[in-house]
């Protein structure tokens, strides 16, 4: 059973309705129509024959749904991986070289900092860079300058 189609509980929708892949959707719908009429629980008088049968049909009824609503991705889910012809195996020869394998012990390890022309930039400012106000910070602002403006006319009418 596909994953992602829990509501088949492990399933197979075309085996819950008895069709096969290729079946078309008039197929599938005179298939659910049969079997939701046979095991309808208005059908059964005995309550446990009758929760069986409610659990039959939401059963009969997922899988007509998952076939006529969802069946690409279905049929694509329900078809096992296609196994490859060429062996996969670990080639040592296809690594990167260790960079360690020429390191010499003892080494200065390079300066990450330094520029490749050995000149040194230095920011004296560590206040952060000035940025213009976002499409959504100037509209919050006309928004909140609104707001007031109501605010203040409704206070001079109310004074008045």
């Amino acid at each position: 059973m596909p994953a992602g189609f829990g509501e088949l509980d492990g399933n197979d929708a075309y085996e819950v309705l008895g069709v096969p892949p290729d079946a078309s959707p008039d197929q599938v719908q005179r298939a659910w129509r049969r079997l939701a009429g046979a095991h309808h629980p208005d059908r059964v008088a005995d309550p446990p024959a009758k929760a069986a049968a409610e659990e039959r049909l939401r059963l009969v009824n997922a899988a007509r749904d998952v076939l006529l609503n969802r069946r690409a991705s279905y049929d694509a889910a329900r078809r096992p991986p296609e196994p490859s012809d060429e062996e996969i195996t670990e080639d040592p020869g296809d690594a990167p070289p260790d960079p360690w394998s020429t390191a010499a012990a003892g080494m200065p390890r390079p300066d990450p900092w330094a520029s490749p022309s050995g000149v040194r930039h230095v920011h004296h400012s560590s206040a952060p860079a000035k940025r213009g106000l976002t499409r959504f910070e100037v509209r919050y602002l006309y928004f909140v300058a609104a707001c007031w403006a109501i605010i203040i006319i409704a206070f001079v009418i109310a004074m008045s």
